[in-house]
């Protein structure tokens, strides 16, 4: 039986997708055990200067048995002992000084109680590590605290942290069933979220599911990577693009799409601000995740065949040093600016100096920077790739996978037409507010929450 022109693009994608999460694999191993490598050296070496650098007291004692537990325990079990050794020592921990100042840590504002016994949810996410799913953890409490109680699961915690003030636990691998036996018995959830992406952390997320199984709480299992869900029966799946569930989602019938949404006061132009001429660009960390090392070339397409025009490569990552010695191979240095990374808080002022938004991912399950270029009034192209063509929605600022010159074609039309430009750009600005908002996110959830929770009452 000869494959479909359909079903051989489903499995194009479906290779492609898993190349790319061995490398992704492979990085969040190499970061994770950094981290750790760090976080041991640090203690290591604090618990060496206690013990040779003082005379021996009782207090020093202590900082060596709180020291020596923090290289050993697991963070849920070191907090008390920490704070105890701390004032033994003389040392006062100061709200001044503390993680956000140290990490740059988000911090997480939850909003008061509306209700008095709110519905419980307990996240569930492997780590709380910067990232796309980690943020939507953030937004559902921030958004959704007044009406449920939240709290976090997780089985690793970054030093320093991402994010303060989350309400947070962490039971770390190798994971002892007991202990997230003993969270769910506390908190007493009325529904388990689970954010899901498998891969190394892959058995503790089982671990997780065999827990809400023997505890018959319901499950929503959000799945915001391109990876097939953990397969639990009666799990309402939630899918981040219908290009994902398309390709992972098999026939569910509960399953459902539900875009990531963003705050977009922050993106945004004043009234009258006027959109650029002659600048495209891109926002992306440059990995292989997203990106390859043929991603430059349409900048340097363009730039070639529009001598006037500027490209703005905002991020950095590993393709930063490649695709600058690929620029200068050209000779087109001056053409081009690389910002290497970028505050978040200062992403606006990049976009608003574009009058072009390139996207050229070889892979891509959403992607909140090209919304974030729509909610600036900007045209966004790309390869049809992912849900790269369900974002922007317009057949005609796509082109074929890996197509360098089509898609350069399309960026130049659009540089050339600037009356067609603002057009779509207008429109992408209506598109973005009422699909890729955190407003139109968080309403779908608390539909969802609601039918969740309705149908536990009626079980």
């Amino acid at each position: 039986m000869t494959p479909t022109n359909e079903t051989r693009e489903v499995l194009i994608e479906q290779v492609t997708v898993l190349r790319a999460q061995l490398d992704a694999s492979r990085r969040r191993y190499a970061e994770a055990r950094r981290q750790l490598a760090e976080v041991h050296a640090s203690h290591t070496f604090r618990l060496s200067s206690a013990l040779k650098d003082r005379p021996m007291t009782f207090a020093k004692l202590m900082l060596a048995c709180r020291l020596f537990a923090e290289i050993l325990l697991p963070r849920s079990l070191r907090s008390s002992v920490s704070k105890d050794a701390l004032r033994v020592d003389g040392v006062r921990p100061s709200p001044e000084v503390d993680r956000r100042a140290a990490g740059n840590a988000y911090v997480v504002r939850t909003p008061d109680a509306k209700l008095d016994n709110r519905p419980r949810v307990l996240h569930a996410i492997a780590n709380v590590m910067t990232g796309g799913s980690s943020r939507l953890v953030v937004d559902l409490i921030e958004h959704m605290g007044d009406f449920y109680e939240q709290r976090v699961l997780t089985g690793f915690l970054p030093v320093p942290a991402a994010y303060d003030l989350l309400p947070v636990i962490e039971v770390r691998e190798p994971v002892p069933v007991a202990a997230i036996d003993a969270v769910i018995a506390s908190f007493r959830p009325d529904i388990i979220h689970v954010h899901y992406w498998g891969d190394i952390d892959e058995a503790w997320y089982a671990s997780v599911f065999r827990a809400a199984t023997a505890a018959k709480i319901p499950v929503i299992q959000n799945i915001n990577t391109p990876v097939e869900p953990f397969p639990l029966a009666g799990a309402r799946n939630v899918f981040v693009s219908r290009y994902v569930h398309r390709v992972f989602g098999g026939s569910d019938p509960l399953a459902q799409v539900i875009y990531p949404g963003s705050d977009l006061s922050l993106f945004s132009r004043q009234d009258g601000e006027v959109v650029p001429d002659d600048c495209v660009g891109m926002v992306y960390r440059l990995d292989r995740d997203k990106l390859n090392e043929e991603s430059i070339e349409c900048f340097i397409e363009i730039v070639k065949r529009r001598p006037n025009t500027r490209a703005l490569i905002i991020g950095g990552g590993h393709f930063l040093g490649a695709y600058r010695a690929r620029v200068a191979e050209e000779h087109l240095n001056d053409s081009f600016e690389f910002t290497g990374d970028v505050r978040y808080l200062d992403l606006p002022g990049f976009y608003k100096r574009l009058s072009v938004f390139v996207a050229p991912v070889w892979n891509e399950s959403f992607g909140q920077v090209a919304p974030f270029a729509m909610s600036m009034s900007l045209p966004v192209v790309g390869y049809n790739v992912g849900a790269i063509p369900e974002i922007i929605d317009d057949k005609s600022l796509v082109a074929p996978r890996g197509d360098t010159k089509g898609l350069a074609q399309i960026a130049i039309g659009l540089l050339d037409d600037r009356l067609r430009r603002l057009e779509i750009g207008r429109s992408n600005h209506a598109r973005v507010q009422t699909l890729f908002s955190i407003e139109a996110m968080i309403a779908k959830y608390r539909s969802l929450y609601s039918d969740v929770l309705s149908k536990k009452a009626m079980a």
